[in-house]
């Protein structure tokens, strides 16, 4: 007896096979071969368009996309209003291209990060070409 399923031994006993195919319905894809993603495309969305998360959208990375894209506008929306409230200075629409310009520099070293990289992959587990 077989003790993971119960079944007597085929060595021991009457040794038949069954064909397995009959049980395994097969389906037909419509899907090509997986192509992986640019690593020079995800690099210069996130430079240029990183503040909104594009370059995440791109390697298909929703969750993280739509939370850097809400991370920045609080960030821009935050700093922003408390610097147009606050600082005498910074009285005008100028109080949020500094937090801009922060969010801007932080995507830009992300950006090299991804240029450097050899090892990211995209949301599917491939390696970036």
């Amino acid at each position: 007896m077989c003790p993971y399923c119960g079944t007597e031994n085929p060595i021991e006993d009457n040794y038949q096979t069954k064909d397995v195919t009959s049980f395994i319905k097969a389906t037909k894809t419509n899907g090509g071969l997986y192509k992986s993603k640019s690593r020079k495309i995800a690099g210069f969305l996130c430079l240029f368009l990183g503040v909104f998360g594009i370059h995440n959208f791109f390697l298909g990375f929703v969750k993280k996309g739509i939370l850097e894209f809400l991370f920045t506008s609080i960030f821009v929306g935050g700093i922003g209003s408390l610097l147009f409230l606050f600082v005498d200075p910074f009285k005008n629409a100028f109080a949020f291209i500094l937090p801009f310009l922060i969010c801007f520099l932080f995507y830009a070293f992300a950006s090299v990060r991804i240029f450097k990289n050899d090892s990211l992959t995209d949301a599917n587990g491939v390696f970036l070409r």
